[in-house]
Formats: structure tokens, sequence, C-alpha cells
């Protein structure tokens, strides 16, 4: 009885310590720390539990909220870059092809596409929680958030797919023909032949780097390209197509080609330099209007 009773008051005395308890820690002041107990356990903690819950609620609302927001904005953006790209692409001819970006909602992730663009929350100023948006989008969204939260080996691959914004929209690009028919890149793209398939990839990678830039990669970028072994089985058209879109763009362009195609492509760039070797010296020298200077 006196190991528990010594037992007892360490623990009173210990409490009493910790918490500036003001009754006494022996068996005379008992009664107080039962009643404090008491009351801890059947008010104070449970108010603080439940504090504690609507917190933990409230943050993960907006968790959602925000990031369900940024999405949004990733998605609004991009399709805005495509427009201004398509823009740059309107009047130039490739040969006798004129390209286009087009994006349009994912074809597997359709119905997330469509509540992440739906704007009545926006337009509304009401929680996803409430209202009609959360009404006609429920489901979806659970989802969703079902899918990042999975507790499982595929959970890091899971979260680096919807967390990108790329993962809603599906891409390709329309080629529009003389005869005024269009095909798809995505569906022609083994059948063209090799400057064919050149053109829309330097077209696709130079948009690529408009978008990297433009989302601010390091800071402020200068926007700097190089292309090594350019337009090697291209035609001039198509040479001339290419460098005057990239001309429209926000970049800096640095081509190296072999000497044959430089009759293309000095007119379309600001300095052209010829690189000779002699045995085993390297020099450059200035190109301009078909000579070297």
């Amino acid at each position: 009885m006196a190991k528990y009773t010594e037992c007892m008051t360490n623990g009173m005395v210990e409490y009493k310590t910790a918490h500036d308890f003001g009754a006494e820690a022996t068996l005379k002041g008992y009664p107080d720390f039962e009643a404090e107990y008491i009351k801890l356990k059947n008010s104070e903690l449970l108010t603080y539990e439940g504090k504690v819950e609507s917190a933990r609620q409230a943050a993960e609302e907006e968790f959602r909220e925000q990031f369900l927001s940024k999405l949004q904005e990733n998605m609004k953006n991009a399709q805005t870059e495509f427009k201004e790209l398509n823009k740059a692409l309107k009047d130039i001819r490739f040969s006798n092809e004129k390209y286009e970006f087009l994006f349009m909602p994912s074809k597997r992730y359709r119905h997330y596409y469509e509540m992440i663009m739906d704007d009545f929350n926006a337009v509304q100023g009401e929680s996803i929680f409430s209202g009609l948006f959360h009404e006609n989008h429920k489901e979806v969204i659970d989802e969703l958030f079902e899918r990042l939260a999975l507790d499982n080996e595929n959970s890091a691959k899971a979260l680096d797919e919807f967390t990108d914004y790329r993962t809603y929209m599906d891409y390709d690009i329309q080629i529009l023909h003389s005869d005024n028919n269009y095909s798809l890149y995505s569906k022609v793209c083994e059948e063209k032949s090799g400057g064919e398939t050149q053109t829309p990839f330097y077209v696709t990678v130079a948009a690529s780097f408009v978008q990297l830039y433009r989302n601010g990669i390091g800071g402020e970028a200068v926007g700097l390209v190089m292309f090594d072994e350019a337009f090697n089985n291209m035609d001039d058209e198509r040479i001339g197509g290419v460098l005057e879109f990239l001309r429209r763009l926000p970049l800096q362009i640095l081509i190296a080609a072999p000497p044959d195609k430089i009759q293309y492509i000095s007119p379309f760039v600001e300095e052209t330099l010829l690189i000779m070797t002699d045995e085993k010296v390297s020099f450059a020298e200035r190109y301009y209007n078909g000579a070297v200077r």
C-alpha cells in the first residue's frame, strides 16, 4: 500500500510542478487532483479535440481549394500560350502545309478536366465544399483526392501524375494541307518523310522552350535555344518556315548546321559565322550576302 501511495504522491508532485497546480501533493489533496482530472477529461480535452478536428478540416479544405485553383491557373496559362503560338504560326507555310497546335480535355481524365475548369466557384465566390459547384462535382473531387492520398507503392507515381496540369489535357498538331484538308500529326507521323517529321519537331521544341522560359526557370532567363546539325533532311521552304516561326518567338536561337544550309539560314538570322578548319586550326569568318568577310 505504501508503494502505491508513494507512486501516486510522486505523480501528484510532478503534475503540481509542471502546471503550477495549487492543491497539496498528499492524500489530503487527492480530491482536488481527482476533480482536476475529471474536469480535463470531460470538458476541456473534448473542447480542444473538437477545435483540433475543426482546424484539420479547415486546413484540408483550404488545401483542396488552393490545389484545384492552382491547377486551373496552370491549365489556363498553358492554353493562352498555345493560342499565342498559334497566332505566330497562322500565316506561315511549311512547303505546302500550315500547322496549328491543338489542346483539348484528356480523353482519359475528362471528368477531372471539366471539374477543374468549371468557373462557377470563382464567379460565385463560394467554397468548393458548398453550393452548386460541390453538388455538381462532389464525387469527382473525392475521387481525385483519393488518388492523391493513396498509401502504397504507386502513391509517388500517382502524386507526380495528378499534380501535373498536363495530365488533364491531350495535345496534337493539326496539319492543314493546300487542298484545305487536314490531318493530325499523331496519326500520320510514321508515314511522313524525314523533312515532314522534322518540321513539327522544331515547332514543338520551340514551343516547349517558350513555355519553359515563361514559367521562369532560374529567374529572368535569356531564352537561349541551341540547335545542332539543324535541318538536315529539310528543303529550303520548310527551313524558311521554321526560321520565320522561330523569329516570332521570345527566344534567342543559336544554330549549328552543315555549310550547304547556309544560304537558307542566313537570310533569317542576324549574324552568320562560317567555321572553317585548316589542318589543326579552326577559325570563324563572318558570312554576309553570300560572301565571307
